[in-house]
């Protein structure tokens, strides 16, 4: 049984006042901390707030009302911003009450801050009473007041709902500070789904094909239950498909917005003209290294399959040339004797030169004597020829053969004495 109910109370019921009312009445600041915990609509079920329904002679109007339940909105919107904290960003919305007949949806962005006034509690009695409805008790304010407190402070998280905080929250419209990587996930997460429904079309073609092909009643009944457990499942991956579309589009809508808003700033113009000359000056230096690293390249000689060969002659055979080179050697050394020869006759002294002349002329003197030498013999070894008269017989006269050269050794003392 639900503590909260007054239709059991017993004895007189007694109404609340303002203070009781007061006590379950929901500023919008709290609201907004609560909005997205998963014990929000069951904490504030129930409870009052006061909230704006327009103005009139200038001056706003409140309404006291009753929140009957709490449901998700077509659109996010965001709370007012408070001091030193961002807006919080929400798409529920709440079903408010005043009377039984009176029922409307209204953001939480239109609900006050302020306590409820003796003038507010007074309509919304009126209303209620004019429909013939329960009046709120001081025992069932009580009760709603405890009972919220002890959920909110002493609510266990479990892993189902941090796992549904933080679908909500990809499902929230509000722009990802990452674009870049909400991007890449979407994109991922789209050929995922893709990935998904191709392998669940195979799957249900193989079980159709299977189908087909039963051999009695009871195995086809169980193939028509698997064909129709895969159909599900195909449509369940396209709905999947679509929700990753759909969130991949609104992505792709917050980056084209956020481009916008940086265009229409003069600030951001005035930094896109910036970095639009850095970009600029960034290329035209990797053009510039290009054309140096390009021209290194066609200096280089390249190899061409098609061009002539660089070999060293090689000499196959030679005519003549080893004559040449002979004589050519005997050239240098009879050059080489010459030059050996002036500078031992430079450095020779007077004297030595003198007795080597001397030495010479007697050798020629020497030879001149023995070429002019007549032998004289008695025994008559030529009787023919007819000689003077004394009984002596004269010989023929030999002369020894004058030398025109000089031998090796007479070649050698002279070539050391420097008067070759």
């Amino acid at each position: 049984m639900d503590e909260n109910d007054t239709s059991h109370e017993t004895g007189p019921i007694v109404e609340a006042d303002l203070e009781d009312y007061t006590k379950i009445t929901l500023p919008r600041r709290r609201l907004a901390r609560w909005c997205n915990e998963p014990f929000f609509k069951k904490a504030v079920n129930e409870c009052f707030v006061r909230v704006l329904i327009g103005v009139h002679d200038g001056k706003k109007c409140y309404r006291l009302c009753k929140i009957e339940d709490v449901k998700r909105g077509k659109k996010s919107y965001k709370f007012p911003a408070t001091k030193g904290q961002k807006p919080i960003t929400t798409n529920k919305i709440l079903i408010l009450s005043f009377g039984s007949k009176n029922i409307k949806e209204f953001p939480m962005y239109l609900i006050s801050d302020s306590r409820p006034n003796e003038e507010d509690l007074v309509k919304y009695i009126n209303v209620v009473k004019g429909a013939r409805d329960k009046v709120l008790s001081k025992k069932k304010a009580s009760n709603l007041r405890r009972s919220q407190d002890d959920l909110v402070n002493n609510y266990t998280y479990k892993n189902e709902d941090i796992e549904l905080i933080l679908k909500e929250r990809k499902k929230m419209p509000g722009v990802p500070k990452n674009l870049g990587s909400e991007q890449t996930r979407a994109e991922l997460a789209v050929q995922s789904a893709k990935s998904a429904i191709a392998e669940a079309q195979n799957r249900l073609e193989e079980a159709k094909l299977r189908e087909m092909n039963g051999k009695n009643a009871l195995e086809e009944s169980e193939l028509r239950k698997n064909v129709e457990k895969l159909d599900d499942e195909l449509r369940d991956a396209e709905r999947e498909l679509e929700d990753r579309l759909s969130e991949r589009k609104k992505i792709q809508e917050s980056v084209n917005k956020r481009k916008e808003i940086f265009l229409k700033q003069q600030k951001n113009k005035s930094w896109a003209k910036v970095n639009q000359r850095a970009r600029q000056m960034n290329e035209n230096a990797d053009f510039e290294a290009f054309k140096d690293q390009q021209a290194r390249k066609d200096a280089e000689v390249k190899f061409n399959p098609y061009a002539r060969r660089k070999v060293k002659p090689k000499v196959l055979w030679e005519v003549g040339q080893k004559e040449e080179k002979k004589d050519d050697d005997l050239n240098e050394n009879v050059k080489s004797v010459d030059g050996n020869i002036e500078d031992l006759n430079g450095k020779r002294s007077k004297t030595v030169l003198q007795a080597a002349q001397a030495a010479q002329e007697a050798k020629k003197v020497a030879l001149v004597a023995e070429s002019h030498q007549i032998s004289l013999d008695g025994d008559g070894e030529y009787p023919e020829d007819d000689g003077p008269g004394f009984g002596l017989t004269s010989k023929k006269r030999s002369f020894s053969r004058m030398r025109k050269g000089i031998s090796l050794s007479e070649y050698l003392e002279r070539k050391a004495a420097g008067i070759l």
